[in-house]
């Protein structure tokens, strides 16, 4: 009788354990579900946090691309180069007027912004400095990329918040041409004596762009460097003072390639005339304007310039008024695709 009560009270003992621990296992069971749920809820809370943050450093760059596209049009404008708010003398030199002047458009005078005064973006109440370390020359005469512009400058962006985000964009140069009115315009001199030729020519329907600047020294080492052309470097001068100056040093075949490279054409005897006494009008002219000198003439200087021309618009000799000296033009028919 003892032995079966015994067994029975194992056997119920054995039944209770057994509850328990099938309660205990589903309880385990249980705890370990919601641990892995809040730990998968969690991290993905995380990652949808840091998602949405660099979604917000996405759209503060993208912000920025504005600002800084305007710094590269308007140059030094709002002259704080001029004003030593910046010092931009490791970029541009000591500062000068004509130096400030060809700021616009200027991948030194960008880096000097960007570097030293990075761009500041308010956005949802996040605080975002934007600046750049890559500034890269892009011609499309060199890269053969469709994409790349024909001249210009490629940048990466990236905030002090995420560094290793950056976006790339892409400037276009093309702040210093200057169109040419469409108008009838005189070749050469012309003082009407008997048998001499009065050579005039028209822009209707064409469009000219005159660079506003002659090609300087930097213009030459900036070529010289992005096409391998050992022999240009060695042909100019690198010096603080000279590298802004206009270059004088190249043969014609080489200002023709260079001029190329910009996607342009050497300018001619006829759009010189043109430019130095072009009406500020854009109706036909009457009267045709022309240059009492020769533009090749070593003396030239812009004493003939007169109220119809564009004086002060175009930078127009070097420091010596030395022939060699030019200047790149982009030419076309507008009805050309």
């Amino acid at each position: 009788m003892i032995i079966i009560l015994t067994r029975i009270f194992i056997i119920g003992l054995q039944e209770v354990l057994n509850k328990k621990i099938i309660k205990f296992s589903a309880l385990l069971v249980l705890l370990l579900t919601v641990t892995i749920y809040l730990s998968f809820y969690i991290h993905n809370n995380i990652q949808n946090q840091s998602y949405s943050k660099k979604n917000e450093n996405f759209d503060a760059l993208i912000t920025a691309t504005k600002r800084i596209s305007a710094i590269w049009a308007a140059g030094d404008s709002d002259k704080k180069w001029e004003n030593s708010e910046l010092n931009c003398s490791s970029y541009m030199g000591t500062f000068t007027p004509k130096k400030q002047r060809r700021s616009r458009c200027n991948p030194e005078y960008l880096k000097c912004r960007l570097i030293l005064e990075p761009i500041t973006i308010i956005y949802k109440d996040q605080k975002y400095q934007i600046t750049s370390q890559n500034f890269n020359l892009v011609a499309k005469s060199i890269s053969k990329i469709p994409s790349d512009p024909i001249f210009g400058v490629k940048i990466n962006l990236f905030s002090d918040k995420f560094p290793d985000e950056q976006i790339s964009i892409t400037l276009q140069d093309g702040c210093n041409d200057v169109f040419l009115p469409e108008n009838i315009y005189g070749k050469g001199i012309y003082t009407g004596k008997k048998g001499e030729q009065n050579w005039q020519w028209d822009s209707f329907n064409r469009y000219i762009y005159i660079d506003k600047f002659l090609a300087t020294n930097y213009d030459l080492a900036t070529w010289a460097k992005m096409s391998g052309k050992q022999q240009i470097l060695s042909k100019i001068k690198s010096d603080e003072v000279s590298r802004w100056e206009a270059a004088a040093t190249l043969t014609k075949e080489e200002m023709i390639e260079y001029c190329a490279y910009r996607g342009k054409q050497v300018m001619t005897q006829e759009i010189f005339d043109a430019v130095f006494f072009s009406p500020m009008s854009t109706k036909k002219s009457k009267i045709i304007y022309r240059s009492p000198h020769k533009s090749n003439n070593k003396q030239t200087t812009i004493s003939f310039l007169n109220d119809y021309s564009w004086n002060g618009v175009f930078e127009l000799f070097g420091r010596d008024h030395n022939q060699s000296t030019f200047r790149c033009i982009k030419y076309g028919n507008k009805n050309e695709n």
